[in-house]
């Protein structure tokens, strides 16, 4: 019999042959076998096969060799797989009726690797890079980054740096250990700098014209100058005072001090006299005329209106005088 024939027409083509001196010729049958559910061929017990364009293929446009790594008895099984194609290697799982989830397993070097990668820990030895390979971390020694929820943790037993690319000089840096934030130049938030040289900038410091500095501001503002000294004069803590740059001295008032001043002043009641043929208000303290009346204008005034003034002291109300 043609037993060439034969195995090729039950689909065992390219397997060992007894003698044959090769572990496998090849998986190629045909185009339409390649186009099989690879979960099915497996279903029947095929462990070695090639896949294009099969439904349940990692996809549809290379050719993967597929190993089956699990002994397949009937079509609900699970099957497990390991495809090859180029520099690519996936492990994929499913059942007899198709392979249902891809995973990469690893990449040869020298390609390129476009799948994600899940793994409890992944350790670089030196370098981490990303997009093309000039930015990424590397290598130290008790430093690291850790994120946890939407929180970048970054442990640093000093500080850390942040180097320019350019002249290498370190403009910013932020102390860890002592807390603090430091910058060659300024510090800014939102239109607001804090100076290197102590000034500040900002809005609220404005002259009308928008944001403006501190210095400026004081400077502006008009019977302010600068204090160079604060005591009492005399050694009496009643009489405390302030000295400012330009020599002249500035007296505080004290609340001892201000019991002593008028707050207020008004008038009582208005009381009415008659002067024509009557006698009319005799000297009174605290009594200041207020109006004096001559009805029919003649030479003699009919009626005289006053009264009390008040001054308000420390909270009371007193009489001028009493």
């Amino acid at each position: 019999p043609d037993k060439p024939l034969f195995v090729q027409n039950i689909g065992l083509g390219n397997v060992l042959f007894k003698g044959d001196g090769r572990f496998l010729a090849g998986t190629f049958v045909s185009d339409a076998i390649d186009r099989t559910s690879i979960g099915a061929r497996a279903a029947t017990g095929c462990q070695f096969m090639r896949a294009h364009q099969a439904p349940d293929a990692p996809d549809l446009v290379s050719f993967w060799q597929i190993i089956t790594l699990s002994e397949v008895v009937s079509p609900t099984t699970v099957v497990d797989v390991l495809a090859v194609s180029g520099n690519n290697v996936l492990f994929g799982h499913g059942t007899g009726a198709g392979i249902t989830s891809w995973r990469h397993v690893a990449m040869l070097e020298g390609g390129a690797f476009t799948g994600g990668i899940s793994a409890p820990n992944m350790r670089g030895d030196t370098l981490v890079t990303v997009g093309d390979g000039t930015g990424g971390m590397a290598k130290g020694d008790v430093d690291g980054a850790g994120f946890n929820g939407n929180n970048l943790n970054i442990k640093s037993w000093n500080g850390i740096g942040f180097q320019n690319s350019e002249d290498l000089a370190i403009r910013a840096y932020i102390s860890t250990r002592l807390g603090v934030i430091a910058a060659a130049e300024n510090l800014q938030a939102g239109n607001a700098i804090f100076n290197k040289n102590g000034d500040v900038y900002g809005d609220i410091w404005g002259t009308g014209s928008g944001p403006g500095w501190l210095s400026a501001y004081i400077a502006g503002r008009p019977l302010r100058q600068y204090i160079t000294m604060v005591g009492v004069y005399q050694n009496d803590k009643t009489k405390p005072f302030m000295l400012h740059d330009d020599g002249s001295g500035v007296f505080l008032a004290t609340t001892d001090m201000l019991s002593g001043y008028v707050q207020s002043i008004r008038f009582g009641a208005v009381e009415h006299g008659n002067l024509y043929r009557s006698p009319g208000f005799a000297d009174q303290l605290g009594y200041v005329i207020t109006g004096v009346e001559n009805g029919d204008s003649n030479d003699t005034p009919d009626r005289i209106q006053r009264r009390l003034l008040q001054l308000k002291v420390n909270g009371q109300w007193y009489t001028v005088g009493t």
